[in-house]
């Protein structure tokens, strides 16, 4: 199975709507939602995981996120299955991880 467009959301835009902070400032999430999306001709495929970590570090100027990956949930219980053992090996694999640095600008 071909996954055509997937996509991972992660909602940042509160970067730009957070006003000039100083440095020093750390805020943690651990109820962060991450969601991915694709769309195939047979079914569309949707998951989401509400039990992501997130940092944000305005000393640092970084971004982390990290997931397990058997938090995604689908509403097909045979496409988890399938996602968790097929697809992402996630007993091998059991994290993703996405970490970025000089995202903040200073204003």
């Amino acid at each position: 199975m071909k996954m055509k467009y997937c996509q991972i959301v992660i909602v940042v835009i509160s970067l730009f709507t957070l006003p000039n902070l100083s440095n020093g400032q750390v805020y943690i999430s651990k109820d962060a939602e991450i969601s991915f999306y694709s769309y195939t001709p047979i079914e569309e495929i949707k998951a989401v995981n509400d039990k992501g970590v997130s940092v944000l570090s305005f000393d640092d100027s970084k971004v982390e996120f990290s997931v397990l990956i058997k938090g995604f949930h689908f509403k097909n219980a045979l496409m988890q299955t399938h996602f968790n053992e097929n697809y992402m090996d996630s007993d091998n694999y059991p994290k993703a991880v996405f970490k970025s640095r000089s995202v903040i600008s200073e204003y």
